[in-house]
């Protein structure tokens, strides 16, 4: 499988995304922003890292789509453990390689269950509006 991360220093625009099967949704500068809604709109299948970092916690910090959404349905979610140290990191990162590999692999046989997820998702954000705002 090849997996592309994508920092500052590869940037790629968010509309490029939709060449890809699979789309991480990874904690970092804009965790708390429109991103996710944005890779849900897609067609994909989302993993979505529920992350606590030790040092700088954003527990707190509730996305709009998220009062919407459901693990399982709408995205598959990962839990970590993070720090902000990346060297920490490089364990926890294989181990959730390997776990998101695993259900990738299930996805793959299972088609079904990946256009559910990725239809269920869509269908989600595509349908969200102003009485939904207000």
């Amino acid at each position: 499988m090849n997996i592309k991360l994508i920092n500052n220093l590869n940037y790629e625009p968010v509309y490029n995304f939709s060449s890809y099967k699979y789309l991480l949704d990874l904690p970092g500068n804009y965790e708390w922003s429109n991103r996710l809604p944005r890779i849900l709109l897609m067609k994909r299948v989302c993993f979505k890292f529920t992350n606590t970092l030790k040092e700088y916690n954003e527990k707190n910090i509730i996305q709009f789509i998220d009062l919407f959404l459901r693990k399982k349905k709408h995205y598959i979610n990962i839990n970590s453990v993070l720090s902000e140290k990346i060297d920490n990191n490089i364990p926890i990162i294989k181990k959730k390689i390997k776990l998101i590999n695993k259900k990738i692999i299930e996805l793959n046989n299972n088609p079904k269950k990946y256009k559910k997820i990725s239809s269920d998702s869509f269908d989600l954000v595509n349908n969200i509006n102003n009485e939904h705002l207000y």
